[in-house]
């Protein structure tokens, strides 16, 4: 088992730049063990199949859904080629929650967004596909209904329905 160092590590005694530069080490560890924890996750899940996240979950106090972000994130980005570099292990989560992951990370380096910027980007992404999908099923359903009236009710009361849809002009 691995076991983190028994040594106090010493205040900040350095320059400024040395420093910042030992602080830099350390997000870059953390983002190193987060890829570590994500392979081990997927590696596990392989190996024990449906329900592992649960039971992942259970056994270490982490929720359900972060070890499937784990699993999701390393899945989609496996190699340091597919990472953006410049990213953080949490963008790399959010777009592989996505349809395209490689396509969100893509936006959120051209525009350089945080993490709430991807995630609000995907939202009305979704939000947006999600109203269209739910208008078109609506105009399925009156068009049906028009029709199921035309044929069932239609020559009975001797009426034959219209279903008009016109653009909105502003």
């Amino acid at each position: 088992m691995v076991t983190a160092p028994d040594r106090v590590l010493p205040a900040p005694t350095g320059t400024w730049e040395t420093d910042v530069s030992v602080f830099v080490q350390f997000l870059e560890m953390e983002s190193d063990a987060q890829w570590a924890q994500a392979r081990w996750a997927y590696l596990m899940a392989a190996r024990y199949g449906r329900g592992t996240s649960t039971r992942l979950a259970g056994a270490t106090g982490l929720a359900d859904s972060t070890i499937r972000g784990l699993i999701a994130a390393y899945k989609a980005f496996p190699t340091p080629a597919s990472r953006a570099q410049d990213l953080s292990f949490s963008h790399h989560r959010v777009a592989a929650m996505t349809a395209d992951p490689g396509y969100w990370l893509d936006q959120a380096v051209a525009h350089g967004w945080s993490v709430a910027d991807l995630q609000e980007a995907i939202r009305e992404a979704r939000d947006g596909v999600a109203l269209t999908d739910r208008a078109l099923k609506a105009r399925t359903r009156l068009e049906r209904a028009v029709a199921r009236f035309n044929a069932e009710l239609g020559p009975t009361l001797g009426l034959e329905a219209e279903l008009v849809f016109r653009e909105r002009r502003p």
